[in-house]
């Protein structure tokens, strides 16, 4: 009962936004510099598999279908400072309400918070910032849980500090924060921090083409203990580790047909104990890592808006699975996408990518290895500046040597956002 009303009167406020004379017009509300954003969506999803299971039975392996309906409210303040830069402020919901599977109805809050400046005289500063609180099935750090629902909050931190010598060349600082902690005490092994605080400089060598290559020192830290079998994990015997970085590649000016970053680099990984709670050997290890996603606009328009956009996505990186055991896998990853304006309203995007995650571990051979594909098309049509309506198809599939991890995903959606 509480669904239908929560959802009819979703659907009211979209009749209300399509009937507003400011909406009509299309403005966003202002005031000088200040624009505030408040927007609303709604999404009805057809899902195939909502537990990700492969079928082999029905209680941890159940593959169940049904139709979920999102409402997505969000706010967001955007505040302009002339001829240095951005800042803002927002807030994003999704509330998630299953047809046939209501006790699986969750609910996600993010708040946001970005800063992009940099003034004529060469300092830039860049701030960015998401803290998630959700109850959402999406997996959390190295995928876990994923296909349940599972309650936990995270607070992504972001910082880059720089400042521009003469016409080609930037020094930078940077530091970022990760934390995410998990409300079930059964969940403990997935509740820590990291720190990673580094430096960098980068030298335009080609019109709109910088060259770069950073250095980062980091640590990991697994801030709960709990007992397995009778056994406990604490600060003596947890996953806890450092690591070295250096990445080098290239990245654009901002307006120019390619943005994103071209990044490779290496790390190096140290474990801070010796053994886990069972007497399983942690390996230091190092490895290539990867972080590169670089978009063309192959055409634009006039006005130099795009008209058609290639991307390429490759990405390595290490992820511990918990705290309480020497697993971890290497996730090396490619994709493609695209973007195609068709009428000027309509816009077409389609999708491909393929994971490999290869899992080192003490305590079970052979080690487990996944094949992960995901692939998407979707359309979207620009009705008017504050509305729009889209629809799309996406398919996952995880293929392990372990099948108790298969599984197969087809997802049809329908979505209606409006905004102003």
């Amino acid at each position: 009962m509480k669904k239908g009303i929560f959802i009819s009167v979703a659907l009211a406020t979209i009749l209300v936004l399509l009937s507003s004379p400011v909406m009509a017009r299309g403005g966003k509300i202002r005031m000088g510099n200040l624009k505030i954003v408040p927007s609303l969506g709604l999404e009805a999803i057809a899902d195939d598999n909502i537990f990700l299971g492969n079928g082999s039975n029905t209680t941890d392996e159940l593959k169940e279908s049904d139709s979920i309906a999102h409402v997505k409210p969000g706010l967001s303040f955007d505040y302009t400072m002339e001829e240095r830069g951005t800042v803002s402020l927002g807030y994003e919901g999704d509330f998630a309400y299953y047809n046939k599977n209501d006790k699986n109805d969750w609910k996600s809050h993010k708040g946001l918070f970005k800063l992009d400046y940099e003034a004529p005289g060469g300092l830039i500063a860049k701030i960015d910032n998401t803290y998630t609180e959700t109850q959402d099935p999406f997996g959390g750090y190295a995928e876990y849980n994923l296909g349940k629902k599972t309650e936990r909050w995270s607070d992504d931190l972001k910082n880059e500090f720089g400042y521009k010598l003469g016409s080609r060349f930037k020094a930078f600082l940077y530091y970022n924060y990760y934390k995410q902690d998990y409300k079930a005490d059964a969940d403990f092994a997935q509740d820590f921090y990291s720190h990673e605080a580094g430096t960098g400089v980068e030298m335009q060598f080609l019109p709109k083409t910088w060259g770069f290559v950073r250095y980062y020192y980091g640590l990991q830290d697994y801030d709960s203990s709990g007992a397995i079998g009778g056994q406990t994990t604490d600060e003596s015997n947890d996953s806890d580790f450092t690591w070295h970085k250096i990445d080098a590649g290239l990245t654009w000016d901002t307006g120019t047909k390619i943005s994103g970053e071209l990044n490779f680099g290496y790390q190096d990984k140290k474990y801070d104990n010796d053994f886990n709670y069972k007497g399983d050997k942690y390996n230091d290890n190092n490895t290539w890592v990867a972080a590169t996603s670089i978009f063309y606009d192959v055409a634009t328009a006039e006005d130099g808006t795009m008209i058609t956009q290639l991307g390429l996505t490759i990405d390595r990186s290490q992820n511990q699975t918990s705290s309480n055991t020497t697993s971890y896998y290497e996730d090396t990853g490619a994709g493609i996408s695209f973007k195609q304006k068709l009428l000027t309203k309509i816009t077409l995007e389609g999708s491909f990518s393929y994971n490999f995650h290869d899992y080192f571990e003490t305590d079970r051979l052979p080690m487990r290895q996944d094949d992960n594909y995901e692939a998407g098309l979707s359309v979207d049509y620009q009705a008017r500046d504050w509305l729009s309506a889209g629809a799309g198809y996406t398919y996952k599939e995880k293929h392990s040597n372990y099948d108790a991890n298969n599984f197969e995903d087809n997802k049809f959606n329908f979505k209606i956002t409006a905004e102003y």
